[in-house]
């Protein structure tokens, strides 16, 4: 496996996925962002511009990198689809940032919340939870270890704890010469616990703005669903069927199509007014909605034409459509106040040939249609 094979999956398309897919497909985006930076400032160490330890400087970009390099192989080679992968990625990210904070110690305090930030894509309360939790214990791996391992924090080792004026005598010379000779208790009590409580925070404003992110988020999909929806019939208007035909049935691998239009609507129109007219395309819409699934979408594409369009439908899975859709009909006429008539075309095919699918379905209906016009004539 080459790297650009190993890179590959992180551009598939994403329009099809569940929101946890995106999220994990998201986050391993922002982490190849961080591991270039990360790159970066070892290169800029290197030339000399920054002015840390480079023995420091490499190790944190050597640990990023193989922490970074397992842990997108098992991405590609398991996928973004299986329900522990979200885990494993903010783990990965967890450990990533405390080695990187072990050794760059107060340079990389905030890198310690990135995992957190991460969390916030998954709009989970749980994942945000399992990520502080995973913070916390990096946190205080990473700061023990960055006081023997790492750049060094003078503050740890001489422990101030007061303004300078504390610790500035009358000549200008420093009084703190004692180290801190402490470090077990007060490294824990003075840097552990704080960027512990400051990511408990960070949490807690995460899961709040991750919350009315969601809010706002369901809002607009219930707007939205509401400018799609047929006013009448309540099911999908004519312009979000043109939308999904061009683009939402094309990698289908099979479809199926069912084509209804009331008939004698104008004639009943213009004998009986247009609340009888209206009073045919609820109780048809009705039947049609009735038999609508996640598989199966049901649009009004005209005044008295509707559609459905079913993934992964063929000639059975038509057949049994048509039967429930006779049950719901015959449930629906019931209470209409006139008779109802509507005539039907079906077709299957591949998703990339949805339109031509549609025509014959239509081509179909129509035939039908002539053909009870011509039965009520000859009566």
């Amino acid at each position: 496996m080459n790297l650009k094979s190993l890179f590959a999956f992180l551009k598939e398309d994403s329009s099809n996925q569940s929101p946890e897919e995106t999220a994990n497909r998201y986050a391993l985006r922002c982490m190849n962002i961080s591991i270039l930076v990360i790159s970066f400032i070892w290169i800029l160490d290197m030339l000399g511009i920054f002015i840390v330890d480079q023995t420091i400087t490499t190790l944190a970009f050597i640990i990023s990198w193989c922490i970074y390099i397992p842990s997108m192989l098992v991405c590609r080679i398991y996928g973004l689809h299986k329900a522990w992968i979200k885990y494993f990625i903010l783990m990965w990210t967890v450990f990533m940032f405390a080695g990187i904070h072990l050794f760059l110690t107060y340079h990389a305090t905030l890198a310690l919340l990135i995992p957190i930030a991460f969390a916030c894509m998954y709009s989970s309360r749980k994942m945000l939870l399992y990520t502080y939790l995973l913070t916390a214990f990096g946190i205080t791996i990473s700061v023990y270890g960055g006081y023997y391992f790492g750049l060094c924090d003078a503050n740890m080792v001489l422990l101030t704890t007061g303004p300078i004026s504390d610790y500035i005598g009358p000549e200008g010379t420093f009084l703190l010469t004692q180290i801190n000779n402490n470090v077990a208790f007060s490294v824990g009590l003075f840097y552990v616990f704080p960027k512990i409580l400051v990511a408990g925070v960070f949490t807690l404003v995460c899961n709040s703005v991750s919350k009315i992110i969601g809010m706002n988020m369901a809002r607009a999909r219930e707007m939205e669903n509401l400018a799609d929806l047929d006013g009448m019939t309540e099911v999908y208007n004519k312009s979000k069927f043109l939308r999904q035909v061009e683009s939402a049935y094309g990698a289908t691998e099979k479809v199926a199509v069912i084509y209804w239009d009331v008939n004698n609507l104008k004639k009943i129109n213009d004998s009986m007014g247009h609340e009888y007219g209206d009073q045919l395309i609820l109780t048809a819409g009705k039947s049609i909605k009735a038999i609508t699934t996640k598989a199966s979408t049901a649009y009004r594409v005209g005044g008295d034409e509707f559609v459905l369009i079913i993934r992964g439908g063929e000639e059975k899975t038509i057949r049994r459509k048509l039967g429930e859709w006779q049950k719901a009909y015959n449930d629906a006429v019931t209470d209409a106040p006139i008779e109802l008539s509507i005539s039907y075309g079906y077709a299957w095919g591949k998703g990339a040939e949805l339109e031509d699918i549609i025509r014959r379905a239509d081509q179909m209906m129509y035939e039908n249609k002539r053909a009870y016009h011509l039965e009520q004539d000859e009566k």
